[in-house]
């Protein structure tokens, strides 16, 4: 392509590879999935089963400098769901560079964002989640 046309058109710059992210789900074959996928697209992942797992890890990412740049959490959890994971860290002035936060569910989008308080979550992922899917939500 020509350095004038691809001018023309605009083509994003953006390079996702070696993205750093966190997947937090409860289920660990949820966990699994996900972390299959998101390696296939040359992300770093890590995994948290819980929304406390989660916030710890937010922590200490954001301590040693290196953040994530976006926790992918499952709404339905057990004792703090995904909506919970997401206030708290938006809401969290001790964190440097808070992430992005996506919110994966097997359930309606819009119901997710009916339960929303006030701020609402960067991004809505429904289950089943395949590669492309992952992608363009990262694209956030």
């Amino acid at each position: 392509m020509s350095d004038k046309i691809e001018s023309a058109i605009h083509l994003p710059k953006l390079d996702l590879r070696g993205l750093y992210i966190l997947i937090v789900d409860d289920s660990p074959s949820a966990r699994e999935i996900l972390l299959h996928l998101a390696e296939s697209l040359t992300f770093e992942v890590e995994l948290a089963a819980s929304g406390v797992e989660a916030l710890e890890r937010v922590h200490h990412a954001d301590r040693i400098g290196k953040p994530f740049k976006i926790v992918f959490t499952d709404w339905k959890m057990p004792s703090m769901d995904g909506l919970e994971v997401f206030s708290r860290i938006k809401s969290d002035s001790k964190l440097n560079n808070p992430p992005k936060v996506i919110i994966v569910t097997a359930y309606d989008r819009d119901e997710v964002l009916q339960q929303v308080d006030g701020v609402k979550p960067d991004g809505v992922l429904s289950k089943p989640v395949i590669a492309s899917s992952l992608l363009n939500s990262a694209m956030i």
